[in-house]
């Protein structure tokens, strides 16, 4: 089972910086997981929220911002491109690509939101030569549509559905190999010996988020799940370790 930084190592960290990433991947991480979307001048920019007010005070979303408006207010921000130059090849690199609003529809929207950062992000993969030899890169989405875009767009790099809260399985199983995913991301809790055993017929990996009581990551570690995402992969190495 692997450990993944969730946005770095951010217990003691600003989340989703390149501190955060460097430091995760130095102290044992065996990778990183990140968000992703796009800002307002069409760079994919590595942010959770839709604003800047929690992190950073401000409340204006980033798709208004461009770059450099972004980086006037917070200049800890990266790209993805920065991201991927300090993690790559040192450690898997896990990408969420941000939907604000999700939904399950087949639709074909071509000027939506989700659609034009799933099309930046397949992009951008291309633009790099990534998509040939992945080498630990993995795209997540708790939306089934960007998946299906960049799955179908860049089908070496393996995707992921995150799940969580009232979207129980066996639904995001079936929904996860509809869309070409290789993988799904549940909520730890909803993670059982069941749902492991079904996610292997379906030839699917299991990774759980977010996890850092030593308890909960013995008992996934049992279960034989691939990878946990955890705020403090150091100090869930010792607990899985002792």
């Amino acid at each position: 089972m692997i450990l993944l930084g969730h946005r770095g190592l951010s217990a003691r960290f600003r989340e989703n910086t390149l501190l955060a990433f460097v430091r995760a991947i130095e102290e044992g991480a065996d990778g990183v997981e990140l968000d992703v979307r796009l800002c307002g001048s069409g760079e994919l920019v590595v942010l959770h929220d839709a604003t800047l007010r929690r992190l950073w005070g401000d409340p204006r979303s980033a798709a208004d911002l461009s770059l450099a408006e972004i980086r006037r207010v917070a200049p800890g921000i990266p790209t993805l491109a920065d991201a991927w130059e300090a993690v790559g090849g040192r450690g898997e690199l896990h990408l969420e690509v941000k939907s604000d609003r999700i939904a399950f529809s087949p639709l074909a929207e071509p000027g939506a939101p989700w659609s034009r950062t799933a099309v930046a992000v397949a992009g951008w993969i291309r633009s790099g030569g990534l998509h040939r030899a992945p080498r630990g890169l993995v795209v997540s989405s708790f939306d089934p549509r960007i998946l299906k875009v960049v799955a179908s767009a860049v089908p070496r790099v393996p995707c992921a559905l995150i799940f969580g809260g009232a979207r129980r399985p066996p639904f995001p199983l079936r929904v996860a190999k509809g869309v070409g995913c290789r993988a799904v991301h549940p909520e730890a809790r909803l993670v059982t010996d069941k749902v492991v055993r079904s996610a292997r017929r379906a030839k699917l990996a299991v990774r759980a988020w977010t996890v850092d009581e030593p308890k909960e990551l013995r008992r996934l570690a049992r279960l034989g799940i691939d990878a946990v995402i955890s705020n403090d992969p150091t100090a869930a190495r010792r607990a899985l370790s002792a």
